[in-house]
């Protein structure tokens, strides 16, 4: 029964963090003067701990961006102004794979299949200089970069307290069967489930590393229990056969 309750569970943590997953946005952020850019950077949205979690990054741009970009203002209303533009790309959340080459782009642009479908939406920062946009992204990325590291020594921490209480709880279970202590073993099943629930729950929100670990021990402890509360079934009931 728990086993069912646990693939239950995680079925639902999946389909859960499957629906709220927005789509990946990669920016591009140029200077441009009548429709020809010079400086460019490119800031990419990295995924951590899989799943929705991304953090955005700036990394080296790619040879397709000022053609992209390029095209984008040739196409748009704006396309005599000067100044510093921007261009996000939306890539579906699951499918979406590196743009190779400008063909790609406006291949991929035109994609009558939503899951390998960009879409692209380009701005004008018109009160902004391209040195203040720039200081701004890296700002930003370094702000959530450390936000995800001081997570991560969080789930670590976390994992940690969570193992104890959980090889308490089996000790205590495996107390309790032995000597035929009800209350110690519904005390270790409670304890049990209540983590799990707990940690189902923070799958949901932000799941991390430390955490699936943990989740992925839970089917080992239920069989463990399993089998140890049938083994001593048995013997328990040859014993008064005897």
């Amino acid at each position: 029964m728990r086993l069912l309750l646990f693939i239950a569970l995680l079925i639902h943590v999946n389909i859960s963090q499957g629906r709220s997953c927005r789509d990946i946005e990669n920016v591009i952020i140029a200077d441009c003067q009548a429709g020809q850019c010079t400086d460019l950077f490119f800031v990419e949205e990295v995924r951590i701990n899989g799943y929705c979690q991304r953090i955005p990054k700036i990394i080296e741009t790619p040879k397709w961006a000022k053609s992209a970009i390029e095209h984008e203002i040739s196409h748009s209303d704006n396309k005599s102004w000067s100044g510093v533009y921007q261009l996000t790309i939306y890539e579906n959340w699951a499918f979406g794979f590196p743009i190779t080459s400008i063909d790609d782009y406006l291949q991929r642009k035109a994609a009558p299949h939503r899951k390998y479908k960009i879409r692209v939406d380009l701005d004008t920062l018109v009160t902004r200089s391209f040195e203040l946009v720039s200081n701004d992204w890296q700002q930003q990325s370094q702000e959530e970069w450390s936000l995800h590291q001081q997570k991560q020594r969080w789930d670590w921490f976390w994992m940690i307290l969570v193992l104890v209480a959980l090889v308490f709880s089996v000790i205590l279970f495996v107390v309790g069967i032995n000597r035929g202590n009800t209350a110690s073993v519904a005390t270790a099943l409670v304890i049990q489930f209540g983590l799990f629930v707990i940690m189902m729950d923070e799958l949901n929100q932000q799941p991390g590393v430390g955490i699936w670990l943990i989740v992925l021990c839970y089917p080992g402890i239920i069989l463990f229990e399993l089998v140890l509360g049938v083994y001593l079934w048995i013997i328990n009931k040859k014993r008064r056969a005897s």
